[in-house]
């Protein structure tokens, strides 16, 4: 964390009092200094919606396809990295993380950046978290539940409708369909009745 909290100006970088002016790294004209390790917590915090303390603080900023917070960490001379906005948020209010460890979420809002909704664990407890809290079922993240499978078991021996009007119907393609309905899929689940 020293790299966000220490000042980047090395001994040489001052004659006198006067610092050396600084050129933008790929304009070559002279730089606002925007981007240092000096103003990144407050510019950071510029893009959290900070609400109540109990509420989410979404990120404002950019996000990944799962909708997480995403943050680039460049100032002149040193290469960009990129942080998830919640391990940022953890990181400016409690320090480094230790090797091993994630941070979770406890509110399963993966914009959210308020510091209390956050903690850490390992890969094993985070996704024991997301079985129990019913965003992934035992067997990893997928779209059918044993619900679902049952329906389209149920709706398969009825015999009205196609396994592509199914698997339409539930948001599958048709070999999904398929493999559930010939028991190649959802096996545990076979002889298993839905219920009314």
């Amino acid at each position: 964390m020293a790299r966000l909290t220490e000042p980047s100006l090395s001994d040489d970088s001052l004659i006198g009092s006067e610092p050396i002016l600084r050129r933008h790294h790929l304009a070559g004209k002279p730089s606002n200094n925007r981007h240092t390790p000096e103003n990144f917590a407050r510019r950071f915090w510029r893009r959290v919606d900070r609400q109540q303390v109990d509420a989410c603080w979404p990120w404002r900023g950019t996000c990944d396809v799962r909708g997480r917070g995403q943050v680039h960490l460049r100032w002149e001379g040193a290469k960009s990295i990129r942080k998830y906005a919640a391990v940022m948020v953890w990181e400016l209010t409690h320090g480094a993380i230790a090797d091993g460890l994630r941070v979770c979420h406890r509110c399963d809002n993966p914009r959210c950046c308020n510091p209390n909704h956050l903690f850490l664990g390992t890969q094993k407890e985070n996704v024991h978290d997301c079985i129990q809290k019913g965003r992934r079922n035992a067997f990893g993240i997928q779209k059918l539940t044993e619900a679902n499978v049952l329906a389209i078991r149920a709706l398969w021996a009825e015999g009205r409708l196609t396994q592509k009007q199914i698997g339409h119907r539930f948001n599958v393609a048709r070999n999904t369909v398929s493999a559930i309905v010939t028991g190649k899929a959802w096996q545990h689940l076979l002889g298993k009745r839905r219920s009314a």
